[in-house]
């Protein structure tokens, strides 16, 4: 065996060995985080809280439980997808739409770009059995609570992004952006590159821009993918520069919000105010979840985004004995905290919705550093 050929095989035999080092590593950390205490998602909260990278508000029965970081505006990726589903409420409720029109997957494919949704679309997909067609209604349950970006996009284009958008502003909430198709957010960089500019152009471009004129780029790109959809080999190219850098770009340019408005909507629709009956009939049954999570909560629903830096949270049930509306927001977020947060939120949950001193716990966490804090400046 030549020089060439062992220093070859030596970093071979490292690069594996480095590979199964991080594997198991990521995989004793998952283990771990799969068995902590739900508590530490407060704790990390309470981490990010001062650097404005995390933002909670909380009603109970109606009443302010906490606010922390309340106005701070968040990247809230998939959670807009809520409008969504209530303007398709609403045209069902005025019939403009039938809930039970069969549509071909096909249809939907067009806006499928693969492994960029986590799976959403494939295993919502995959609950239905893999059919070849599905109803309306189907495919806003694909939205609300798998989260799939095709279904989103192709709903945007039946529903009118203009009456989305219409019913985001007839809800009156005080900070958020408008919603946007989302793969053509994704698709822009490469329409871009196709126009002329290179890579580093193209994302500088888009970083440069202002909401409004971002809105305008992504709606334009949406109607150029709609009247002509891309290829498979279009799509693949849209994978491949979703590099960290662009995904924090893109996490950047999401529609924001705070946790404030998030949890006054979720007030309303806890309690099926503001909206009328008619719209409630369709648009409840929707975000209810199926399962029963604790013998003491009467009905469940919540709606989360993410992104590789970014996590919202948006939630409310009725326990036994209170109503609860519960809305978080992190971002800049690392690997591990991502990890972290996911491998505990289930559990967070459930203990927030149902145990009184697991909700005093929550908020001694979050509240105490910053009660001594204000102590402190007031000596001074």
């Amino acid at each position: 065996m030549s020089m060439f050929q062992v220093i070859i095989l030596t970093v071979a035999i490292l690069g594996v060995f480095f590979l199964a080092a991080t594997l198991i590593g990521i995989w004793r950390f998952r283990k771990k985080v799969n068995k902590a205490d739900p508590i530490q998602l407060a704790h990390l909260m309470r981490e990010k809280l001062d650097k404005g990278e995390a933002a909670l508000s909380c009603r109970i029965n109606r009443k302010l439980w906490l606010d922390i970081n309340e106005n701070v505006e968040f990247p809230i990726a998939s959670v807009p997808q809520l409008f969504i589903a209530l303007e398709y409420a609403k045209q069902a409720a005025n019939e403009k739409v039938n809930p039970k029109e069969l549509i071909q997957v096909d249809e939907l494919t067009v806006f499928y770009i693969a492994k960029t949704d986590g799976n959403a679309h494939l295993n919502w997909l995959a609950s239905l059995n893999n059919p070849t067609e599905v109803t309306l209604k189907q495919i806003v349950e694909g939205v609300v609570v798998y989260g799939s970006n095709a279904n989103t996009d192709y709903l945007i284009k039946k529903l009118g992004i203009d009456s989305i958008n219409e019913t985001l502003n007839e809800s009156e909430l005080n900070i958020h952006d408008n919603v946007l198709p989302i793969t053509s957010q994704l698709y822009l960089p490469v329409k871009l590159i196709n126009d002329g500019m290179s890579k580093s152009e193209a994302f500088d471009y888009i970083e440069e821009l202002s909401r409004k004129d971002f809105e305008k780029e992504v709606l334009l790109a949406f109607d150029d993918w709609c009247a002509s959809p891309p290829s498979e080999s279009v799509k693949n190219e849209v994978y491949s520069l979703m590099s960290m850098s662009f995904q924090k770009l893109w996490t950047n340019k999401l529609s924001k919000s705070t946790t404030r408005d998030y949890a006054k909507l979720m007030g309303r629709l806890n309690r099926e105010t503001f909206y009328s009956e008619d719209i409630y009939a369709h648009f409840t049954p929707l975000l209810h979840t199926k399962e029963k999570i604790d013998p003491e909560i009467k009905y469940y629903a919540q709606k989360a985004g993410s992104t590789a830096y970014a996590i919202s949270l948006v939630s409310y049930a009725e326990s036994i004995s209170n109503h609860i509306e519960l809305v978080y927001m992190f971002n800049n977020l690392n690997t591990m905290e991502q990890t972290t947060i996911r491998g505990i939120v289930e559990r967070f949950q459930k203990e927030f919705m149902v145990d009184p001193d697991f909700r005093r716990k929550v908020k001694k966490v979050l509240t105490e550093p910053l009660e001594e804090k204000r102590k402190k400046k007031k000596k001074k």
